[in-house]
């Protein structure tokens, strides 16, 4: 199947998770919700969105390998990362500040992505290799996104918070890897850097981020499915300098 029909399922995918999350996100009383270790939230949104997502994506590419946060997978040279909510506790909470986001990764490099901000009503989508265009402000953004998740470390993370700080830049954590680094491709946020975090987390933004003009350093291991993201903007990055390492 050419890259042009993948794309368009991406996008018909995209619509129907969005519409099946949102009907959970406005009626939240009913959503079960454990706890998968301290501060990792799922709930059935999670689950039936994630189901949702993998049986559209079986149906087409039935060849394809998948991924996924809730249900797992094996990755393949070719396969499809999928994070059916993140930010699972602004979703749970009422915050609109969560994401649907889906990537194709081929030997290792994201190609294809897609994050739906369903709250929002935006889903951007972009391909390796082509330009993204966005409505955007003209106004240079300030504020700079650090994640957090337990495998990061704490000094590491808060040394990355000093740096953007010394550029005058205001730090902040939306807890949403994938609606922070949309933010950046649409140049509400200046940049964003968060390491070991989860491939389905960060392989679409990598891929927006990239297509929108943004420097872009992403390291994924497909054998732990983690890896490390920074991106940021070009006109923030000539008023000082951030060392990724």
């Amino acid at each position: 199947m050419n890259r042009v029909s993948r794309q368009k399922i991406l996008e018909q995918v995209l619509e129907a998770a969005s519409d099946l999350a949102m009907t959970y996100f406005q009626k939240r009383e009913g959503n079960l919700i454990e706890m998968k270790e301290p501060g990792d939230y799922v709930s059935r949104a999670d689950r039936d969105v994630e189901e949702l997502i993998r049986q559209e994506l079986e149906t087409a590419f039935p060849d394809d390998a998948l991924v996924c946060e809730e249900s797992g997978g094996v990755a393949e040279a070719g396969f499809w990362a999928v994070d059916p909510i993140d930010g699972s506790a602004n979703f749970l909470s009422g915050n609109p500040l969560w994401a649907v986001s889906i990537a194709y990764v081929e030997d290792g490099s994201p190609r294809l992505g897609g994050i739906a901000l369903p709250a929002l009503g935006e889903v951007h989508i972009a391909e390796a290799g082509r330009t993204l265009n966005l409505e955007r402000s003209l106004a240079p953004a300030v504020v700079f996104g650090v994640g957090r998740n337990a495998k990061w470390n704490r000094d590491d993370r808060i040394a990355w918070e000093n740096q953007a700080e010394e550029l005058d830049l205001n730090v902040c954590c939306l807890g949403s890897c994938a609606a922070s680094l949309a933010f950046c491709a649409s140049r509400r946020m200046a940049g964003y850097v968060e390491k070991s975090v989860y491939v389905w987390d960060i392989a679409a933004g990598a891929v927006l981020c990239a297509a929108a003009g943004l420097d872009v350093e992403c390291e994924i291991d497909t054998r732990t499915m983690r890896g490390d993201i920074f991106v940021m903007e070009k006109s923030a990055r000539m008023r000082g300098q951030i060392s990724f390492d």
